[in-house]
C-alpha cells in the first residue's frame, strides 16, 4: 500500500493501516459501553446492544 504521487524520499516513512471490512461492534464491547454510560450518568437504561445497532448501513458491501 502506498499513496500515489507521493515523493519517493518520504514514501517509506508513511505506513498505512491494513483495511478492515465494515462490521458492527461486538455485543461484549457494547455492553462495556452501556455499563460505563450507566456508571457515569447514574441511570439504568432498559435496552440491549441489539436495540442500538442497525446493520443496514453495511449490508451488501
Amino acid at each position: 500500500q502506498y499513496i500515489p504521487n507521493l515523493p519517493s524520499e518520504i514514501r517509506d516513512s508513511i505506513h498505512l493501516p491494513d483495511y478492515q471490512a465494515p462490521r458492527l461492534p461486538g455485543t461484549s464491547f457494547m455492553q462495556e459501553i452501556m455499563a460505563w454510560t450507566e456508571s457515569v450518568t447514574n441511570q439504568r437504561y432498559e435496552f440491549s446492544p441489539a436495540d442500538m445497532l442497525d446493520s443496514r448501513f453495511i449490508e451488501g458491501l
